[in-house]
């Protein structure tokens, strides 16, 4: 593409993401999304979503937090970004760091069903309604 005089835009780069993280190479994805960074290529809560949800659906939580971290310096999360964060606390039984992550959002987005079931699940499973 750039060398046919192309020059990617912010929609090429989330393409890139999504064919990286389909082939699980999480590290190229990530590159991807520091170059964006690095370059002053608008980047959106789309290019990190991607990511998060594939470390999240290989139970890589620690990586899938960092994600949210390092999009956090540059953008609000919204909604789905929340919402992919809290699936994977319910999915891998993470309670306190699914409840300590609802604390942290619940004044900052408007919450939505799942989210409030997430987190009602979470509350449930260490006695406290």
């Amino acid at each position: 593409m750039q060398r046919d005089g192309h020059s990617p835009d912010s929609l090429t780069y989330l393409a890139l993401i999504k064919a990286y993280t389909e082939a699980y190479n999480y590290s190229a994805a990530e590159d991807v999304i520091n170059k964006m960074q690095r370059g002053q290529i608008s980047i959106s809560w789309a290019h990190f979503i991607k990511l998060i949800l594939a470390f999240v659906r290989e139970g890589s939580i620690n990586d899938a937090e960092r994600i949210y971290s390092q999009m956090k310096l540059t953008l609000a999360p919204d909604l789905a970004c929340c919402r992919t964060m809290m699936r994977g606390y319910v999915d891998y039984g993470l309670v306190n760091e699914g409840i300590l992550f609802f604390e942290s959002v619940n004044d900052f987005i408007k919450l939505n069903r799942f989210i409030l079931s997430a987190a009602i699940h979470l509350y449930e499973s260490v006695g406290s309604w």
